[in-house]
């Protein structure tokens, strides 16, 4: 995706990407808009992404998150086993649930505030057998909540509703 992007270098996007491994401690800036694509479902730590991004955030600043619904995560890279080692109680029996569930079991107590949330296509590449296919993205726009009352790492230490299954 990177190399894309730099490949087709549009003029207009003054944007800088960054690996998302190490990205938070490759520059000493804060950023006043971060997005974050479909990389949560990828991340082997998305606990600790979104609480990389919010510390990465300008006083005001604002997030663009995305998954592909149904929420299945898969490590490519970083695990033998392709699961992550921070699981987000996202699952649920219907798009809106899983919807629901990202935002009152992650954000909230992670100390997030919802602004807005779509829902989009996605069309991905395909395999053997389809040449693509066709996916629902949930796109939140987020920001932190200064109200929250909560701890840096209730989700990664299962303190907030014990739902969180670390690996």
């Amino acid at each position: 995706m990177k190399w894309e992007i730099y490949f087709f270098s549009f003029p207009f996007i003054t944007a800088r990407l960054l690996d998302e491994s190490n990205w938070s401690e490759e520059t000493n800036r804060n950023y006043s808009f971060i997005s974050c694509l479909n990389v949560l479902d990828r991340s082997e730590e998305p606990v600790s992404l979104l609480q990389a991004i919010k510390r990465k955030l300008a006083v005001g600043g604002l997030a663009l998150v995305s998954f592909v619904i149904p929420f299945k995560p898969y490590v490519e890279f970083e695990s033998k086993s392709h699961r992550p080692k921070e699981r987000l109680p996202i699952p649920g029996n219907s798009y809106e649930a899983e919807v629901v569930n990202f935002v009152e079991k992650v954000l909230i107590p992670n100390g997030w505030e919802l602004v807005k949330w779509t829902r989009v296509p996605y069309l991905c590449d395909g395999d053997i057998n389809q040449a693509y296919y066709h996916l629902d993205d949930a796109v939140f726009l987020i920001r932190p909540n200064p109200n929250a009352m909560f701890t840096e790492n209730a989700l990664k230490t299962k303190t907030f509703h014990n739902e969180i299954e670390v690996i």
